[in-house]
């Protein structure tokens, strides 16, 4: 069964208490697709990501099954967020850029048999979620 997710991979700055930050892959494109993947689906993304997004994340998704190509890949800067994690284990999110929407180009020749679009941020706009 082939399953597709509209959403923009995003990078987190993830701050935590002791002053360390690490660099992860987020966001539900990424999160949905790698666990449909667990689950046996085929996954397609409907997603944008900039040329900023580096190489080993890039293998890391294709080792797991998820491939991006080369119209996902923009001059825009990836969707980044920098996550504070604060003594109480509660979060301050900001946003440091944003990529760019989808457009109904991108996901008109995608197969599935079913959607799954969790916009992280106003990246799926009304039109494309009415195709």
């Amino acid at each position: 069964m082939k399953i597709a997710v509209a959403s923009n991979i995003v990078i987190d700055f993830i701050h935590d208490v002791k002053g360390r930050i690490s660099r992860n892959l987020g966001g539900p494109a990424c999160y949905c697709g790698l666990t449909a993947r667990q689950f046996g689906f085929e996954v397609r993304l409907a997603t944008k990501v900039g040329t900023d997004f580096c190489v080993y994340h890039k293998e890391f998704l294709h080792d797991h099954g998820i491939a991006l190509k080369g119209d996902q890949i923009t001059e825009y800067p990836t969707t980044k967020f920098k996550v504070l994690v604060n003594e109480d284990d509660s979060r301050d999110l900001f946003l440091l850029s944003k990529c760019i929407p989808l457009t109904e180009d991108d996901i008109e020749e995608i197969d599935t048999d079913s959607w799954l679009v969790t916009p992280v941020i106003d990246e799926v706009p009304v039109n494309v979620l009415k195709q």
